[in-house]
């Protein structure tokens, strides 16, 4: 007789990843497209949008957008590639995200404010 492995929930998060993530992780391991560096005014105001501001559904429909799925591998957001970029200086635009390189590309938005209402 065969017994169980995995339970259907261990399965499931094989199969299809985590729904449990912890920004702070993705914030440790992102890359960014020059001139953005983790310093940079712009990435800390990202950051502090992302881990302070949004809810946990507003986090996950980010990861969504820039990834493609809004989970993170079993072994968590430190093994997601996830790179931020600027484009262009047309403040009305919104945030351009590229799913098959994990990038997110946003146009120079002059402040936090516009950023987190872009965003959202």
């Amino acid at each position: 007789m065969l017994t169980n492995l995995y339970s259907p929930d261990e399965l499931e998060q094989f199969v299809c990843g985590t729904k449990v993530f912890d920004f702070r992780e993705l914030q440790k391991v992102t890359k960014y497209i020059r001139p953005l560096s983790p310093n940079h005014e712009f990435v800390l105001w990202f950051w502090d949008i992302v881990l302070n501001d949004f809810d946990d559904a507003q986090r996950r429909k980010l990861l969504a957008f820039t990834t493609g799925s809004d989970r993170a591998p079993i072994t968590g957001l430190e093994d997601v590639e996830f790179i931020l970029g600027l484009e262009g200086e047309d403040e009305e635009k919104l945030p351009v995200a590229h799913t098959c390189f994990n990038q997110l590309l946003f146009p120079t938005y002059k402040t936090k404010e516009k950023l987190a209402a872009k965003l959202k």
